[in-house]
């Protein structure tokens, strides 16, 4: 596992690829003094009942420079697409002290993904590849405005809307080269 460590928050990870799966799992420890909320709790659609449709092996995908990076964040609507609403991610809140831990799996080759773009490759590539997770810490206020929503997945903390301007990001790596489809 590879690890990354700032004053309030530790990131641990590894990936580990099949010939068509990538497996990656993460650790994450609040070591702040305020809730930390994670941006890892990524939906596909919302249906109303149950709510929000939570998919595990959901993720951000991305490509930066010679690297694709892999994440569960709040991803900021381009500015050439019109949205309803922005894609916000539900959350889990961990407070001071404790951690999370989540193993998700995705199909290779990988292909870039955010909730307002897919990707539309086909030819092979090979990148080193990064995971990145987005968070922000908050207060008595934040788990106040909190609401709990029902998801495929059982309940969980959602915000009618945030900014992606004040996600933190934290990320770790370069992992070893994973299959791609390049634009």
């Amino acid at each position: 596992m590879q690890q990354t460590s700032l004053a309030d928050i530790a990131l641990s990870a590894s990936m580990e690829a099949t010939a068509t799966e990538l497996t990656i799992r993460y650790l994450v420890f609040n070591r702040g003094t305020d809730d930390l909320y994670l941006f890892n709790q990524l939906y596909d659609f919302y249906d109303g009942s149950p709510g929000y449709r939570v998919e595990p092996d959901l993720a951000v995908i991305e490509y930066c420079d010679d690297v694709v990076v892999i994440s569960k964040k709040l991803v900021q609507v381009p500015d050439d697409i019109d949205v309803e609403y922005p894609n916000v991610p539900c959350m889990k809140r961990l407070e001071p002290g404790m951690q999370s831990d989540e193993t998700f799996r995705l199909k290779l080759p990988l292909q870039r993904r955010t909730p307002y773009e897919q990707g539309t490759g086909a030819r092979p590539g090979l990148r080193a590849a990064r995971f990145q997770l987005g968070y922000f810490f908050g207060k008595a206020a934040a788990r106040a405005t909190a609401m709990s929503v029902e998801t495929s997945v059982g309940p969980l903390l959602h915000f009618g809307s945030f900014s992606a301007q004040h996600q933190l990001l934290i990320d770790v790596g370069p992992f070893e080269p994973v299959p791609t489809l390049e634009d």
